[in-house]
């Protein structure tokens, strides 16, 4: 066990998704300046020269909120907690947050390749105009 209490193991594995949330919400950031910049939305003269295709966005639904991992062992345990039972619920939320980590990475994923692809769009854009 190596001295690591399940509070610690819990809080160090909810602190990786915690990462993981913060660079989606940063590659939204991202996302929202792209969309955003005037330059590229509303240049006249990119629009008389060049055909415009549509720029991809994100699926909405990688832009949403996820909510923290409901991984709390809801099993009954004995007053006080027997060693078997401690390994079941380590075990149980060892597993789901790997789960909800594997989750929020293929979100994370999802988005940054739709991100790419939005990028991609814009510097064909950019190389057409010059």
């Amino acid at each position: 066990m190596g001295g690591h209490s399940a509070a610690s193991r819990r809080s160090a594995e909810g602190c990786g998704a915690a990462r993981l949330l913060l660079g989606l919400a940063a590659v939204c950031g991202i996302v929202a300046f792209v969309v955003a910049t005037p330059a590229i939305a509303t240049d006249m003269a990119l629009a008389s020269r060049v055909p415009l295709a549509r720029i991809p966005l994100p699926d909405p639904s990688l832009l949403e909120p996820q909510p923290e991992p409901d991984c709390k062992f809801k099993d009954a345990l004995s007053n006080p907690i027997t060693a078997e039972q401690m390994r079941m619920k380590l075990d149980y939320e060892q597993q789901c947050y790997r789960q909800a980590e594997e989750i929020v990475r293929t979100r994370l994923r999802q988005l940054q390749d739709s991100i790419g692809e939005t990028i991609r769009v814009i510097e064909q854009r950019k190389r057409a105009v010059r």
